[in-house]
């Protein structure tokens, strides 16, 4: 993502991702990077099932004459003399009841030959939803209807909710920043002929309003949490194929510990990292690869010592402040390792087990499995014994920890409680 997404983003997102490459106007944001094109949102979307638009959307082409006569001003299309363009703004609802309320998503340059889609009203007193789509795209996926300006979508997307519990922002596949709030969802177009194939490319965000608009097609699961929660396959057994001969063979790694991995990492960042004044918490610089030498050493240390920017940007990572997806592979797995083990913990206990401790009351379970999961943390991190860049401290067993230190460990199996509940709740609704 460029530097500019890291300083600015729109106050929400865009309807379908069918917009052209112009410059976005953009207003200060803090939410968190997301990059919808990882291998691990690539393994989210192929598990989660096809939804298409069911609602029918009202659409206009522009024209140079309307544009001109201010025939889209109802359309919220207003002419710009600053930059001598025609700029959209495009408008979503958010809240319910008292506090609900219409933000702006964003504003970008329309020219003639796009069309303008509206989205049916979610609640009546809703602000309209306009946005802009490419006449090849909109050619594509929408077809008309026997009423004359109301199109159907024909085209499908693979949609899961927002996985990250924050306010997110992507780099938008038609250029600049696209904001979401907590609840929004995240989409991946098809785009093949077939329209079976996801897109590398066309993925975007929907706010839980425009989500509403659309319903899963015939096989496709209940809602696109659910499949996001399960992050591929169920909460218990692993993913599994079947052979030629009916036994079951594992299908490859086992995705519930990429679904763990992103809150245990979010979880570190605050346990361990004070918040500062601007929101973020104050940076922990590290290897990219774990190299001890440049542990607590930003960029601008490195190209003091020599390197240029290019590189010392490459060499070290903020741990602290950078989203999980954006993680090198080395600090993934970091977080992988501690998710692997809580999952064979949950094999090996079982599910009502592991929700009925209770950790705040019961010393014997805080000493049985904080020992389990110290030990294991020693394990994966012989570093902590390195009198140099170590922390002896910490390689001391669960049992002779300072109180704060045991906390953490207990604090990642309450993680993994939270995170059964979670999957256990589309289930039971």
């Amino acid at each position: 993502m460029s530097e500019n997404i890291k300083k600015i983003g729109m106050t929400g997102n865009v309807s379908d991702a069918e917009t052209g490459s112009d410059e976005n106007i953009a207003t200060e944001t803090k939410e968190i990077e997301v990059d919808l094109k990882t291998p691990e949102y690539d393994t989210l979307f192929q598990n989660a099932e096809f939804y298409i638009k069911k609602k029918v959307v009202e659409a206009v082409q522009i024209t140079e004459a309307g544009l001109e006569a201010g025939d889209y001003k109802d359309l919220d299309v207003e002419y710009d003399e600053q930059t001598d363009q025609y700029i959209i703004t495009t408008w979503v609802m958010r809240g319910e009841g008292e506090e609900r309320k219409a933000e702006v998503e964003d504003k970008r340059r329309v020219v003639p030959g796009e069309w303008i889609v509206t989205n049916p009203k979610q609640q009546e007193g809703d602000r309209a939803n306009n946005y802009p789509v490419p006449d090849e795209t909109f050619k594509k996926r929408y077809e008309a209807t026997d009423e004359a300006g109301k199109f159907r979508a024909k085209g499908k997307a693979r949609i899961i909710k927002n996985p990250t519990g924050k306010k997110v922002v992507i780099e938008a596949p038609w250029g600049g920043p696209q904001t979401g709030d907590e609840e929004c969802y995240f989409c991946a177009a098809c785009d093949d002929e077939t329209l079976e194939t996801i897109s590398p490319d066309n993925r975007y965000i929907l706010s839980a309003n425009d989500f509403a608009t659309y319903e899963p097609v015939e096989g496709a699961a209940e809602t696109p949490e659910k499949e996001n929660e399960k992050f591929g396959e169920a909460l218990i057994g692993r993913a599994k194929d079947e052979g030629e001969d009916g036994a079951e063979t594992e299908k490859g790694p086992d995705p519930r510990v990429e679904s763990l991995a992103i809150p245990l990492a979010r979880d570190y960042a605050e346990k361990n990292y004070p918040k500062q004044e601007d929101g973020r918490f104050k940076p922990a610089w590290r290897g990219v690869n774990g190299e001890k030498a440049y542990k607590n050493k930003s960029p601008e240390d490195l190209v003091r010592e020599g390197m240029t920017i290019e590189e010392a940007q490459k060499a070290v990572i903020d741990i602290a402040n950078t989203p999980y997806d954006q993680y090198s592979e080395y600090w993934k797995e970091q977080n992988r390792g501690g998710a692997q083990f809580l999952i064979q913990l949950l094999e090996e206990y079982g599910e009502e087990e592991i929700l009925k401790q209770d950790f705040v009351n019961d010393e014997a379970a805080r000493q049985k499995f904080g020992h389990l999961i110290h030990e294991n943390w020693i394990s994966r991190n012989e570093w902590a014994k390195d009198p140099e860049y170590g922390n002896p401290t910490l390689a001391k067993p669960y049992a002779e920890l300072d109180p704060v230190e045991q906390q953490k460990d207990i604090d990642q199996i309450v993680i993994l409680q939270k995170w059964i509940m979670e999957q256990k709740a589309p289930s039971e609704q």
